[in-house]
């Protein structure tokens, strides 16, 4: 179910990333979701083995979610290069 989730949500940020809108869409949303949606199947995963490399993937799944939401609510401009260096460490979780 978490590779399920993962590739939706990578889906989803490359969306993101291929569209560039100049303003919050509800894909931020879809992203953000689907995110929380991995990032819980990771959750599950450390919880039945309690292993440092599931609480490793835990904790960058969580950097991860903070980008794409700093994104989706952006003080500024939307950090377009944060979200694709996000992008490429959810793909190396994926």
């Amino acid at each position: 179910m978490a590779n399920d989730h993962g590739t939706q949500a990578l889906r989803l940020v490359d969306k993101l990333l291929a569209e560039r809108p100049d303003k919050v869409t509800h894909d931020f949303s879809a992203a953000t979701r689907c995110l929380t949606a991995f990032r819980d199947d990771l959750v599950e995963d450390w919880r039945a083995n309690r292993s440092e490399a599931a609480r490793e993937r835990m904790a960058k799944a969580n950097a991860v979610i903070s980008v794409i939401v700093g994104g989706h609510y952006p003080r500024g401009d939307i950090p377009w290069q944060h979200i694709l260096e996000a992008r490429k460490q959810l793909a190396t979780l994926v």
